[in-house]
């Protein structure tokens, strides 16, 4: 059961992304955003691999 509370926190989540982006309109920003989520997307799955990595027996 999702609580209406969590419901309106991720929509608010969600009008506050939108608007971010609406902010960052220009190409310039929207591709220094991109690499900048890919950067940390790659950076958490080299987390990730090398934390398995130690895992293993």
């Amino acid at each position: 059961m999702i609580h209406s509370r969590e419901i309106e926190y991720t929509r608010q989540a969600s009008i506050t992304v939108a608007h971010q982006i609406e902010l960052l309109q220009d190409s310039y920003s929207v591709s220094k955003l991109m690499i900048a989520l890919f950067a940390l997307s790659a950076s958490l799955k080299e987390g990730n691999n090398s934390w398995i990595a130690k895992q293993q027996p």
